[in-house]
């Protein structure tokens, strides 16, 4: 299954969730932080990419680093993905997550379109 696909799947899966409990805002903060650290603290994600360290550990290594930074949901969701070994999906979870949550706030994504002297009429700006 495509990546992307993947992480829709779970993104829809947790909007969903924190949808229900009234703090999309706080989750999409949450998974930013997520994002964050693993982007940022190379160990964190050595940690979660290897196969030999159980599930249980690592676990327990996420709850120690999270625990009173992020919402129950947020923890909840990571120790679901952990159990089911999806771990290398977060980052793009986090980026389909906040298409969601704008989405829902009806907030569309911009095209940028500039208009050029050189040339013939407009120019799209790729972003």
């Amino acid at each position: 299954m495509r990546l992307t696909v993947l992480a829709r799947r779970y993104a829809g899966a947790l909007f969903g969730a924190a949808k229900a409990s009234d703090c999309i805002d706080l989750v999409e903060s949450d998974l930013g932080l997520v994002t964050y650290s693993l982007e940022n603290v190379p160990q964190l994600a050595e940690v979660l990419k290897q196969p030999l360290i159980p599930i249980e550990r690592k676990k327990e290594i996420v709850k120690d680093i999270f625990s009173g930074r992020v919402q129950e949901l947020t923890l909840d969701f990571l120790d679901l993905v952990i159990e089911k070994r999806r771990e290398f999906i977060l980052i793009e979870v986090e980026k389909e997550y906040v298409k969601l949550a704008n989405e829902y706030r009806g907030v569309l994504p911009i095209k940028e379109i500039n208009a050029s002297h050189k040339g013939r009429g407009f120019h799209r700006k790729k972003s």
